[in-house]
């Protein structure tokens, strides 16, 4: 028996064990020489290739449909048997896009109804009928808090200043989630290297940690660590809400990004930050906030007389350029 059933949080996958003994050795040869073959002698098919056509398309527009709930052959059909979409649909959860659920971050896949993001497993061994549950956390419990608030660093290595909470709770291995379990990191990942002088991105008074990375679009990023468990690294910002409103001492802090060395010219061109946090192996990512230094610049202006001599001199510089 397939089934796949959707009910608000609860989202699971159920499949049956259909080989055993010495067929399931065989199928993994046949397996093997299968991947091969379609690796090197596929069109469409090959992992090689990032584009699909002709059958394989369908068969991965009905997998996918069947994990948003619709029904083979009644809200999608082909001729083709069943089979091949549940299998096209179990793929397409492990690798495709994320259940979504408002107010809720889907974490992964695990062996029981009551499982929490301690409990994902990355790969399962069919020895029986088995079911795996979607595991989600509820919006604002793990992942790092991003603030809404314009910010320039003056001086000598000027910037534009992102800036992101973390509950003491989570940093200290307290969390309903993750009882017992520390962050292993946590940071910021930025867009738009060409932007950044090279692979500068300070966290307080250090460069970051991390360096540069590239989205499977080929995008070029910037990320660091403002906390790293295993080298020590912790860069806290605002612990007493001195500079955060945001900020509640002994229930959470603030940790920044600064992006230095923005040339003149791309002062106009928004950047992206994001910040993340790693506990469990899991990786959790918090909201993008996008600014650019004339967006910050100007929205600085409107309380021109509150600034700082040097926040004004930089204010103008920027938007003089």
């Amino acid at each position: 028996m397939n089934e796949i059933k959707t009910e608000k949080k609860n989202l699971y996958l159920r499949f049956s064990d259909w080989m055993d003994g010495a067929l399931w050795h065989r199928a993994l040869v046949l397996l093997a020489l299968s991947a091969a073959v379609i690796t090197v002698f596929s069109v469409y098919t090959t992992p090689i290739s990032p584009y699909y056509g002709n059958d394989s398309a369908f068969f991965l527009l009905m997998g996918k449909g069947v994990t948003q709930g619709k029904i083979p052959y009644l809200d999608l059909y082909d001729q083709k048997g069943p089979m091949i979409f549940y299998v096209n649909a179990l793929g397409y959860l492990l690798t495709g896009d994320k259940p979504a659920l408002e107010g809720f971050t889907f974490v992964g896949w695990a062996l029981t109804p009551d499982a929490t993001p301690a409990d994902v497993v990355t790969s399962i061994d069919l020895t029986g009928d088995t079911t795996v549950y979607a595991v989600w956390t509820e919006d604002g419990k793990i992942t790092p808090r991003t603030i809404n608030k314009n910010s320039l660093r003056t001086g000598a290595v000027s910037g534009i200043r992102f800036a992101s909470i973390i509950d003491l709770s989570v940093k200290a291995g307290l969390s309903d989630d993750f009882k017992g379990v520390e962050p292993d990191e946590y940071g910021f990942i930025v867009s738009r290297k060409v932007l950044l002088n090279g692979e500068t991105l300070t966290f307080g008074t250090a460069p970051n940690e991390k360096g540069v990375g590239v989205t499977p679009n080929g995008a070029t990023y910037v990320s660091g660590v403002a906390f790293d468990k295993a080298k020590g690294i912790n860069r806290v910002y605002d612990n007493d809400g001195s500079k955060f409103s945001e900020v509640t001492a002994g229930k959470n802090e603030a940790f920044t990004a600064i992006l230095t060395g923005i040339p003149e010219e791309n002062y106009g061109d928004t950047l992206v930050a994001r910040p993340y946090l790693k506990i469990g192996g899991l990786y959790f990512y918090g909201r993008a906030r996008e600014m650019s230094m004339k967006s910050v610049a100007e929205d600085l202006k409107a309380n021109y007389d509150s600034l700082t001599d040097a926040e004004k001199e930089l204010v103008d510089k920027i938007l003089a350029a």
